[in-house]
């Protein structure tokens, strides 16, 4: 048998730790800050930043904010199609006032 040249397969961990890799450097530069942690992978989504944090719940129609920041601690429901946490440019402060200018009375 001659020896051949293409290096051994990976396993399916070593794929996925690299697609990881991938995801988390791609995140990293296209949010341009390095105070800043984002994992947005399907249902839950994850910001931690200096200013606080958010953990959310996205469902078909709404999703649901947990903030912690100096200002508030609690719960926002949120319409999906809005994308909030984007259009205030993933800081929690922005958020926050964002979610008080769309939403004065709840969604």
């Amino acid at each position: 048998m001659k020896p051949s040249s293409h290096p051994p397969a990976a396993d399916d961990g070593d794929r996925e730790r690299d697609r990881a890799r991938a995801r988390a450097s791609r995140l990293a530069s296209s949010h341009a800050s390095r105070h800043r942690w984002i994992s947005e992978r399907r249902t839950f989504k994850i910001l931690v930043e200096p200013h606080g944090a958010i953990f959310a719940v996205t469902m078909k129609t709404y999703s649901y904010l947990f903030i912690v920041s100096h200002r508030f601690t609690g719960w926002k429901k949120i319409r999906t199609r809005d994308q909030v946490v984007a259009r205030a440019d993933y800081s929690t402060p922005r958020v926050l006032a964002l979610v008080s200018e769309l939403y004065p009375e709840g969604p």
